[in-house]
């Protein structure tokens, strides 16, 4: 239920996801993690065996809801390992239903006609592609990271684990990963984002956030408002210090936001600081929230406040958060912080700070040999049992054998016992695959009571239709799949900038096929294969070199930003440092900002080593 209202509210039911991906209730996902698609994969399971065998006479048709609502589900989480771990499920629920026909007499086993070979080898065939052309465009890279990333990051993680024969059998214990993270970050000289609740000489409470992440990670403190729908601004009072008596900037945000991803444009403020001996200075904004936490049909879409340490040179002490609707009345709760971090959740945009992302690594790093010796015989033992039960004809130990194989699969590319749910469900799952079997739910004993698959049946409810009516749902089906494809592709093609010459290129290369030859006067020129690249400026393409730059010899401040800093400075507005981050984007913004030669140098030596690649058919 959660999952269809997210989708309603923040993308609409139907329409593409883009890179939205939802949460559904799982809060703990706010700092990444894959806990909804775990209960998905593990409740999902247990729906095709009460579809088939624990069929109701009241509802008949309850258990296809339920199976189209879960794949719905599945398809928006965007998640590559789903669709893996839904295969391996099929595969179990395939073998097992075998296996229940062949105990039943009454009911021969069938080979699988050659109808039903074609019609799953063009499915396969479709879906195949469809993958291959979204990794290869990079539909879902957005979602999961490449398989080269992900093998780095967990080699980088089991490589900060301490050295000794200790370690090895035993791990860095139960939880340990942030922590270690963490210290290895400031050993390499790597400052990450950190907030922290302290109290000053007089006992008050306060939160102290720290400076920007050098490698680019930012640190948000979150906490959901009831907007008041009234005309009028709301006001922002808070008191705010500067540990070390320099002018920064505090950036906040508001956004109709359920955990990870925003509905719309969010709505940002910001407040300078003045410069002061290390003591508390009080601020007020007005921000107009017009239009957020509306009514959408039947629900409300949840709002956000988000205090941003983006862009910040140093710490900041905040105390007495207060929002102020129009009618007077205060949004938020625990404003300073007397409370801990109740009613405040922080978010960090650098998720791999806390998950390794692998189910065994994670055994590996925090148990050790031990640890992987125990989450072996965790599968190993109940997916063994669930076989004989299989063969047996135990129908509950299907879907339990679907869960556990999904859950496997599943733990190959995302860390999962980091929500305490989600670990308890899989511990019970285990413990029901332990359990000795129910007589009453063998096949033999279910499918002694269901009609032969020979006997003549009735008609159903759709075979009682008129053939013309039959084919008009038909029809009607197939052509709003055709156009929901389509919309999904236009969508695609309007974010990657193809057109439809080079769809039909990207398509050849896939096959193999040279598009050159076999398409000849079709295909486009490649981009820039009449210019020289020797780096000259042109106007009809300015942005590969700023005109306004082209005077400049790339060592001092440029007579431009000089211009820039004289302006502000006649508004009385700070100057701030863009030397604050360690990224591309960093050192290009440091190096055109304030010309600092480390900076350019490095960027020289990066450019020098790279390899110029000569543009293809399709630009």
């Amino acid at each position: 239920v959660t999952i269809f209202w997210e989708r309603y509210v923040f993308t609409g039911l139907f329409s593409s996801p883009g890179a939205y991906s939802i949460t559904g209730l799982f809060a703990g996902m706010h700092n990444g993690g894959a806990s909804i698609n775990a209960f998905l994969i593990m409740t999902a399971a247990f729906l095709p065996a009460a579809l088939l065998y624990l069929r109701p006479t009241r509802f008949p048709r309850a258990g296809q809801l339920l199976l189209a609502l879960a794949a719905y589900a599945l398809v928006v989480t965007l998640s590559r390992s789903d669709l893996l771990a839904l295969s391996v499920m099929a595969l179990v629920y395939v073998y097992a239903n075998r296996r229940f026909l062949k105990l039943d007499a009454a009911t021969p086993v069938k080979p699988v006609s050659g109808l039903t070979w074609f019609a799953f080898g063009v499915v396969s065939v479709v879906l195949l592609g469809a993958l291959g052309m979204a990794a290869r465009g990079g539909l879902l890279s957005d979602r999961l990271s490449s398989v080269q990333a992900r093998v780095g990051h967990w080699a980088q993680s089991t490589s900060m684990m301490q050295d000794g024969i200790i370690t090895a059998l035993t791990g860095m214990g139960k939880g340990r990963f942030p922590r270690t993270r963490l210290w290895r970050d400031l050993d390499v000289g790597t400052l990450p984002s950190t907030y922290q609740r302290m109290y000053d000489d007089e006992g008050n409470a306060f939160l102290r956030i720290g400076r920007s992440d050098t490698a680019g990670s930012g640190l948000s403190i979150h906490q959901r408002i009831a907007i008041d729908a009234g005309p009028g601004k709301h006001r922002l009072q808070l008191r705010l210090r500067t540990p070390n008596n320099d002018s920064t900037r505090l950036l906040l945000e508001f956004c109709e936001r359920n955990i990870l991803k925003p509905r719309l444009d969010c709505r940002w403020t910001g407040i300078n600081t003045r410069p002061g001996q290390n003591i508390w200075q009080s601020h007020e904004v007005e921000i107009d929230l017009t239009n957020m936490g509306q009514r959408h049909g039947l629900y409300i879409a949840p709002v956000e406040i988000a205090l941003l340490n983006r862009g910040l040179s140093d710490s900041l002490d905040i105390d007495d958060v207060q929002l102020i609707s129009p009618n007077g009345k205060d949004l938020l709760a625990n404003a300073g912080f007397d409370d801990g971090m109740d009613h405040w959740l922080p978010h960090f945009e650098n998720q791999r700070d806390w998950h390794i992302g692998n189910l065994w690594f994670d055994a590996w790093f925090e148990g050790g040999l031990l640890g992987l010796l125990i989450l072996g015989m965790v599968f190993a033992y109940p997916l063994k049992r669930l076989h004989l039960r299989i063969r047996d004809g135990d129908i509950v130990a299907m879907p339990l054998a679907m869960a556990l194989s999904g859950v496997f699969l599943l733990g190959l590319f995302t860390s999962l016992f980091d929500d305490p749910r989600i670990t308890l469900m899989f511990y019970l799952l285990v413990w029901l695959a332990l359990l000795p079997p129910e007589t009453a739910l063998n096949a033999r004993s279910v499918l002694a009571g269901q009609p032969s698959p020979d006997a003549d049946p009735a008609p159903s409810g759709f075979r009682r239709l008129p053939r013309l009516v039959r084919y008009g749902i038909v029809f009607g089906v197939l052509a709003a799949i055709a156009i929901a494809a389509g919309l999904q592709l236009r969508q695609i093609m309007r974010v990657k900038q193809l057109d439809q010459t080079q769809i039909v290129v990207k398509l050849a290369e896939l096959l193999g096929v040279d598009a050159q030859e076999t398409l000849g006067v079709l295909l486009p020129s490649p981009k820039y294969a009449d210019y020289a690249m020797d780096g000259e400026l042109r106007a009809l393409h300015p942005r590969i070199l700023l005109p306004e730059l082209s005077g400049w010899d790339g060592r001092s401040v440029p007579m431009l930003i000089q211009d820039r800093q004289t302006l502000w400075k006649q508004q009385k507005l700070n100057i701030y440092s863009a030397c604050t981050s360690g990224d591309l984007v960093g050192n290009v913004s440091c190096w055109l900002s304030e010309g600092n030669a480390r900076r350019g140098t490095f960027l020289l030596s990066n450019a020098l080593k790279l390899q110029i690649v000569k543009p293809t058919v399709n630009g």
